[in-house]
């Protein structure tokens, strides 16, 4: 997920509100949902959630005149920060874009879900999905379904590349 962020710009909790309606509902989020989503985060995302990400790892680096174990301490108080603000970006998702729970659906149609979102919300990012994406894809869908077997991951996101 981190590399996603990092390499194409995505919000990370996008990302597991895609693997939370694949994994949990069987449901495929289209573009038009993905982009209302975003959308609808944005502001919180940048003004809030981005700024404390910024301030984390501007941190790590240090500053010269403040004692190290000072910077660590802030960083560390920032980052459990940054993770409640994402944690109420993650709420945000849930009750505006419900997701009806269908257990019934076998783990193979629920990996495929995740990978048809995933794709997806690339593709409104305008990101071309290469080779390292693609990992990052299989990797993600891997670990929501770890059961299913790396041929099946690959096929599944292969499927959703090309879909």
């Amino acid at each position: 997920c981190l590399a996603l962020q990092d390499e194409c710009g995505a919000d990370v909790n996008i990302v597991l509100f895609c693997c939370w309606a694949g994994a949990s509902g069987g449901v495929a989020l289209d573009v038009d949902l993905l982009r209302r989503a975003v959308e609808m985060v944005a502001p919180w995302q940048g003004e809030v959630v981005g700024v404390l990400r910024t301030g984390r790892r501007r941190l790590k680096r240090g500053f010269d005149g403040i004692a190290r174990d000072r910077t660590e301490a802030l960083r560390s108080s920032i980052a459990a920060i940054e993770i409640e603000a994402e944690h109420a970006e993650q709420i945000l998702l849930a009750e505006a874009f419900p997701i009806p729970r269908h257990a019934g659906n076998a783990p193979g149609q629920r990996a495929a879900a995740v990978a048809a979102s995933l794709v997806a919300y690339l593709g409104n990012l305008e990101t071309e999905v290469g080779v390292r994406q693609g990992g990052h894809l299989r990797t993600i869908v891997a670990a929501c379904f770890p059961d299913l077997g790396e041929n099946t991951t690959v096929r599944l996101i292969d499927e959703a590349l090309e879909g």
